[in-house]
């Protein structure tokens, strides 16, 4: 299994957040949320229990550094064109690699654990397989399990959930579709930062928001360091 994480430059990550949080805010944000990911990736028994491979896509350096904290691979986008095409043309590379089954994980997931990896892992079928952890809103997807890579086209964004879906079954493939809290919350509005906020999750993206007096815009210089070991 290869995961792929897609994870925009954070000179423009979380835009949606901007009367809430200053640019530094918001680039210390979507790299505390990549943290958060990474380490509930890195507890997960399945995938420690099995030869799977992470992979960071993204064109921004400062995400190459939290890969390399955590040493996982890094596959530099050089010609953004936007998500689902960025996703397939690491898709190909992987593939061409020897990937046989790969799954798409947003860097943006607050509150996941990594007993929501080990279910999502344990959920997904033998290929031809498509597994989707649905978004809570929009009826979009956060979690896109395929074998083999490049069974259906990728179609992330609002509605792609019954996309996906549709995709599946045209290809006769198995699929499986898991609701879980941990994967169906992803943070982009500033309801769902102040319903984060209220958690008070001892994560690093919870520790970064709750230092932080959401009320204001005030400039802040940075977020609380990412260890990746």
């Amino acid at each position: 299994m290869h995961i792929l994480i897609p994870v925009k430059n954070t000179s423009q990550a979380k835009s949606r957040l901007a009367d809430q949080l200053s640019p530094n805010q918001r680039r210390a944000l979507t790299l505390a949320l990549l943290c958060d990911v990474l380490t509930a990736l890195t507890n997960s028994g399945e995938i420690n229990s099995t030869v799977t491979l992470i992979h960071i896509i993204s064109d921004d350096p400062l995400v190459r550094g939290i890969a390399s904290a955590f040493n996982v691979g890094f596959i530099e986008d050089l010609r953004p064109r936007g998500l689902n095409a960025a996703l397939s043309i690491a898709e190909h590379r992987l593939k061409d690699q020897g990937a046989k089954s790969l799954l798409i994980l947003p860097a943006d997931l607050p509150r996941i654990r990594s007993d929501d990896i080990d279910a999502l892992l344990c959920r997904h079928g033998d290929s031809p397989s498509v597994t989707i952890a649905p978004a809570q809103r929009d009826s979009g997807t956060n979690a896109l399990g395929i074998s083999p890579p490049g069974l259906i086209d990728f179609s992330f964004g609002p509605k792609s959930f019954e996309q996906h879906c549709a995709a599946a079954r045209a290809q006769g493939a198995k699929l499986s579709i898991i609701r879980r809290p941990g994967l169906a919350f992803d943070l982009d509005t500033p309801e769902d930062l102040f319903a984060f906020a209220d958690d008070k999750m001892p994560t690093v993206a919870g520790k970064l928001i709750s230092s932080w007096s959401l009320e204001t815009k005030s400039e802040h210089p940075g977020g609380e360091e990412c260890i990746g070991s």
